[in-house]
Parts: structure tokens; C-alpha cells; sequence
């Protein structure tokens, strides 16, 4: 491990060229993070009041328990694509451009296979599989239920397709403006959506023209790609598979982050709809999505950075990386608390007027916004670990501790009502913290919590 001296700790980049360069990166990825947060933040209040209207609370828990389906399909990739994406970024920042050809062309081809594999698990799921007798979808019958789940398939792939384009475009350079397609393809989902409410209250139309918009944006996406970069062909590589076999256990450990995010996020919404039914589901999901704001800073942080940090580590330059990764943990921190404490102000407020005519306690709301302010240490922590690939035991400590929580909230609910889904996301928070800092700690070779609370040199 190599630790810093005190005059290394926090410094920027030895060069103003350097600084600058990075600190131009960094404001171009951020930018277009931020405009995908805002449009992400803009099709929570457009898209869930309308269809609360049009669909009522148990047709609008239908559609939240539909798509929890991506979530888990989205998995099937085998964390393969996430990975690859951070060693094309490390070899680009190695000068090894054959390297990265032959990863992306890999890569492309395991897609396929995952393609096909998922198509066939999911045409035998569904031969001989009733429709679920589950408030909200019991008026999509047999054939409605196995279309919207096609569908949300269709989706899934779309978007795995996507995320290597990006990769792509990550490698060369021009990351940034491929999340700024993507955020223009939310823009036109949203229109979409809005557009076929006023047509419809039938859920699988809702979804076709979601898909409709993924396949686009995943289109456009690839027409840049191949403008900018036209040494990184689209040309799947069924004879380098095996370099994705080599990635597979990094992508295994890496696909139990997002695994966990489904038993956190969309695993509780089928708990609670088990236990408690459809009114509890719509309760909790519109108050965690409103609380989410206080988690969106720190995503931001770590995701605008994640880049550069692969680079950084790539490249060797250790005292870049001791910069990136205390700049940007204090950003996390401080943009996760001040939008706590404005929710925590307003929110109860901004709630009443966009959930309703749904009722959910103030104090309730309360208890899930300080809840996700215990993810305000460990989630930038998380991006670094995964950047550079050693986020081994961090994935395996928080699918575990995610399923746990679930158990817990099943347990809590008859005797404690939805009080107890707080509790459980605020004890996840905490361990996490414990657990990442000292991960994110060996590979910064200081500890992070300290630099919190000193000055950058």
C-alpha cells in the first residue's frame, strides 16, 4: 500500500496544464450529469402524478410492480459491460488503443450471448406462467402480462446496448456528450409518455413507447460513436469471448452492487406489496423517490468522477487520484446534506402538493430522508473501489446486508407498518460506510474521512 506524506495529501495535479485538463473533463461529465438528473427529476414530476390520475393507486402500483422487471434483467449482462468499460478506460489512458478494439469487440459479443440467453429464459418463464394475481395487474390477463413483459425485454437490451456505447465513447474521449444523447432520449420518453396518457390508460402502450424512445436513443448513440471514433468498429468478436470470461468474476462481484439495489429498491416494493398491499407501495416509493434528492448529489459526484479516477489509476499518477478522490468525497458529502436539509424543511410541503390526492405522514418523510443521509460516506467510496476494479468484498457486504434488510422490513412490517422501511435503509447506510471507507481507504492510501476536513494544496 502506498500512503501519502502530508504534503501529498489532497493536492492537485503538479502541472496547470494538468489541472486544468482534468478539471475541464470533470465540468463537461458533470454537466451532463446534471442535466440527466434534472430530466430524471423532471420525469418524476411530470409522469407520476398523471398517471396516478389516469391509472388510480392500484393501477400506478401495477406499473411501479412492472417495472421492477428491467431491474433484474439488467443483471444478466454479468457486470461484464461496467467492467469492461473501466479496463478500456485504463488501457486508453496506456496509450493501448488495439487493447481497446479488442475489449469493445468482445464485449459486443458477449452482448449477443446475453441476448439470446435472456430471450430464452424468458420465452420458457413465460410459456406456461399464469399473470400474477397481484393488485394492479390482475386487468392485463395472460396475453397482456406477457407482452408488457417482451416488452420490458426489449427495453432491458436496448439499454445494455447503450451502456457499450458509451463505453466507447468513454475510451475515446467523449463520454460526456453520450450521456448528453442519452438525457435527450429521456427527454423524448417523457413526451412520449405524456403523449399517450392523454391516448390511453392501457399499460402495455405506456411501456411500447418508452421501448420506442430506448431504441432511438441506443441508435443515436451509436451514430456518434461511429462518427468520433471510427477505429472502434462494431464488429462483434466471437473469438475474444474469453477475455469476457476473464472479466467474469470482477463482473459477477460487480453485478451484486446493482443486485442490491434491487433488493433495496424494487425487492421491498414486492415485500410491501406481499405484506401490505398496493397502498403502502405507492406510500413508500413516492416518499423514497422524493428523499432520493438528497443521494442524487452524491451520484453525481461519483459517477462525474469515476472516469477520471480509472485514468488517474491507469496512468499511475497516484497524486492525481488522492486529488480526485478528496475533491470529489467532499463535494458528495456536502451536496447530500444540503439537499437533506432543504427536504427535510420543504419536503413534507413539495410531497402533499405532487403525491396527492396519496397521503403520507410529514414525519414519515422525514425518517426516509435522514435515513439516506447514512449513504453520504460510503457511496463516493463505492465509485472508487469500482473504478479500478477492487470492489469485491464492497459488493458482497452489500448484497448481503441489502437482503438482510429486507428480512428485516418483512418482519417489521405487520407489528411497525412502513415506520420500519427507515430503520432498515438507515442500518444498511451505516455498515456500508464502515465497510467501503476502509476499502476506498487502502487504494487512496489515506483515509478519506480525514480529508473531509482539510484544505486542497
Amino acid at each position: 500500500m502506498i500512503v501519502a506524506g502530508p504534503e501529498q495529501i489532497g493536492s492537485a495535479p503538479t502541472t496547470r496544464q494538468a489541472r486544468s485538463a482534468v478539471r475541464q473533463s470533470l465540468q463537461r461529465t458533470f454537466a451532463a450529469l446534471l442535466a440527466g438528473h434534472a430530466v430524471r427529476a423532471l420525469y418524476q414530476l411530470v409522469s407520476v402524478p398523471l398517471l396516478i390520475r389516469s391509472l388510480g393507486e392500484t393501477g400506478y402500483a401495477g406499473w411501479l410492480l412492472l417495472l421492477t422487471i428491467p431491474s433484474y434483467l439488467t443483471l444478466a449482462d454479468c457486470g461484464i459491460c461496467s467492467i469492461a468499460a473501466n479496463e478500456m478506460a485504463i488501457a486508453a489512458a496506456q496509450e493501448k488503443r488495439d487493447r481497446c478494439v479488442e475489449l469493445y469487440q468482445a464485449l459486443w459479443a458477449a452482448l449477443i450471448v446475453v441476448a439470446g440467453v435472456v430471450s430464452l429464459a424468458t420465452g420458457l418463464a413465460l410459456f406456461g406462467l399464469d399473470h400474477p394475481h397481484i393488485a394492479g395487474l390482475e386487468k392485463l390477463g395472460r396475453t397482456g402480462f406477457q407482452s408488457a413483459v417482451w416488452l420490458l425485454v426489449v427495453s432491458t437490451l436496448a439499454a445494455q446496448a447503450t451502456g457499450a456505447a458509451l463505453a466507447g465513447l468513454r475510451s475515446a474521449g467523449r463520454f460526456a456528450v453520450g450521456l448528453q444523447i442519452t438525457n435527450a432520449g429521456r427527454l423524448l420518453e417523457i413526451g412520449l409518455l405524456v403523449g399517450m396518457l392523454f391516448a390511453t390508460n392501457a399499460l402495455n402502450p405506456l411501456i411500447g413507447v418508452t421501448v420506442a424512445a430506448r431504441l432511438l436513443t441506443f441508435a443515436a448513440t451509436m451514430a456518434y460513436l461511429g462518427k468520433v471514433a471510427p477505429w472502434l468498429p462494431m464488429r462483434p468478436r466471437f473469438s475474444a469471448v474469453g477475455e469476457m470470461g476473464r472479466l467474469l468474476p470482477a463482473g459477477l462481484l460487480f453485478l451484486a452492487i446493482p443486485f442490491g439495489n434491487a433488493m433495496l429498491m424494487q425487492g421491498m416494493i414486492w415485500v410491501l406489496a406481499a405484506v401490505s398491499g398496493a397502498v403502502a407501495v405507492v406510500q413508500v416509493t413516492l416518499a423514497r423517490t422524493l428523499a432520493n434528492l438528497a443521494r442524487q448529489g452524491i451520484s453525481l459526484a461519483g459517477n462525474s468522477f469515476w472516469p477520471e479516477i480509472s485514468t488517474a489509476f491507469g496512468g499511475g499518477d497516484r497524486e492525481k487520484l488522492r486529488w480526485l478522490c478528496a475533491t470529489g468525497f467532499r463535494l458528495s458529502v456536502a451536496a447530500s446534506f444540503g439537499t437533506a436539509a432543504v427536504l427535510l424543511v420543504f419536503g413534507p410541503f413539495v410531497l402533499q402538493l405532487w403525491a396527492r390526492p396519496v397521503e403520507i405522514s410529514p414525519w414519515f418523510f422525514r425518517m426516509i430522508v435522514i435515513a439516506m443521509l447514512a449513504d453520504a460516506f460510503w457511496i463516493f467510496p463505492l465509485a472508487i473501489v469500482a473504478a479500478v476494479n477492487q470492489h469485491g468484498s464492497v459488493a458482497i457486504a452489500y448484497l448481503t446486508v441489502t437482503t438482510l434488510s429486507l428480512i428485516l422490513v418483512a418482519a417489521g412490517l405487520p407489528k411497525m407498518g412502513v415506520d420500519v422501511v427507515p430503520i432498515a435503509l438507515f442500518l444498511v447506510g451505516i455498515f456500508m460506510t464502515v465497510f467501503t471507507l476502509r476499502v476506498a481507504d487502502r487504494i487512496v492510501g489515506v483515509r478519506l474521512v480525514e480529508l473531509l476536513f482539510r484544505a486542497n494544496r
